[in-house]
């Protein structure tokens, strides 16, 4: 009877997380070069953490499983391009571009390098020794050439949604941007870290047992980017962001618009009051008819056909 070692629960909820997550982003019906890299990226996130849960049962009993050590590098190496190439859609469209086709390649050609430095020689990984409750990998003269692709990968892709963030064209596809690059910070800090701390020969924590909740929390706000079309503005919710200052100040402009409405005494007031608060023009429109009243210099829409003005039910 296999035993479960409690290390080894982080790597099977998180497991379990992920066929969650993979269920919604079938179910959210998207179909896109963006929704089948995150499937792919997803993939290979699943069966780095299959390969930890293998660790982990072989490492309670002493043994030490080699299959599973080279499938946690092998899985991680592969991940890396596709997060790389999906970034690269969010944040610069990348299949738009004309250079695509020609440099989409080279996305992944040190990936393929590193796989099969790892499946082919003892250059990147030579084995792997116990290590309390897990195994580790005993490196090899090139494994340097991981941990540099790992770092380097990371801080590209933070970098490049910091980027789109900031350029792309429209709101929406900034938020995306936003929302994946707090979601990546715990992701990129943990290997990170515990790469810098075992040059230094400290060995207080390893990514087997974080790392698996940082990209399980990732892969969740990942799924709601991509597959959403309408996201909450995730610095609505940091205090001292600058899109809550404003946001604040709109809504508290609209409750007091509010308050003074009843004591209006005509249309155009209200109407006046309206676009002074919305900062837009304004038109009131009944069927039929030419508009009621119009506001903020929205004189021009009343050239609109009646039919246009109707359909309009939103700031636009």
């Amino acid at each position: 009877m296999m035993t479960v070692p409690i290390y080894a629960i982080p790597a099977i909820v998180a497991l379990i997380a992920k066929g969650v997550i993979y269920l919604y982003a079938r179910l959210a019906g998207m179909r896109s070069l963006q929704t089948r890299l995150y499937m792919l990226f997803l993939l290979s996130l699943s069966i780095l953490n299959a390969a930890e849960v293998m660790i982990f049962v072989h490492a309670a009993k002493g043994m030490i499983y080699a299959p599973a050590g080279f499938l946690y590098f092998a899985a991680s190496i592969a991940a890396i391009p596709l997060l790389i190439h999906l970034t690269l859609e969010l944040a610069l469209d990348w299949s738009k571009r004309p250079y695509a086709p020609l440099y989409t390649p080279f996305l992944y050609a040190p990936a393929v390098i590193l796989e099969l430095l790892l499946l082919f020689t003892p250059w990147l990984v030579q084995g792997f020794e116990q290590a309390d409750y897990t195994y580790t990998r005993i490196p090899g003269p090139l494994y340097i050439l991981f941990e540099f692709h790992v770092i380097a990968s990371l801080i590209a892709v933070l970098a490049l949604l910091y980027y789109g963030g900031k350029v792309q064209n429209t709101s929406t596809k900034r938020l995306k941007n936003k929302c994946m690059f707090i979601g990546l910070l715990p992701t990129a800090a943990i290997p990170t870290i515990v790469i810098l701390l075992q040059h230094f020969g400290i060995q207080w924590f390893n990514t087997t047992i974080t790392l698996p909740i940082a990209l399980t929390f990732f892969l969740a706000v990942t799924a709601y980017t991509i597959h959403q079309h309408r996201l909450f503005d995730i610095q609505f919710y940091i205090p001292w962001s600058k899109v809550r200052q404003r946001k604040t100040a709109f809504y508290g402009r609209i409750r007091n618009m509010i308050r003074e409405i009843a004591d209006l005494d005509s249309v155009n007031a209200v109407m006046e009051k309206l676009a002074d608060t919305l900062n837009c023009p304004v038109a009131l429109v009944t069927e039929n008819k030419p508009p009621v009243a119009v506001a903020g210099g929205a004189q021009f829409m009343t050239q609109l056909p009646r039919n246009l003005l109707s359909s309009i039910d939103q700031i636009v």
